[in-house]
């Protein structure tokens, strides 16, 4: 696995245990402002990485 990828992993495990809940359990404002703090995202490229999550996984529960 990548360094980056690493540091996210990390960074990920970290925002859980501070807040006591997966990211995969988050509504979609929660899950936007943990992605800004653990990706250093701004809201808007927060959001659109949701949506482009949302439609990869719309197009794998497709096929």
């Amino acid at each position: 696995m990548s360094e980056r990828n690493e540091e996210v992993k990390r960074r990920i495990l970290a925002w859980e245990q501070e807040n006591n809940k997966k990211l995969e359990d988050c509504t979609e404002s929660e899950w936007i402002e943990a992605a800004q703090i653990i990706l250093a995202l701004s809201e808007l490229e927060a959001e659109e990485y949701l949506s482009y999550l949302q439609g990869i996984s719309q197009s794998l529960s497709t096929k």
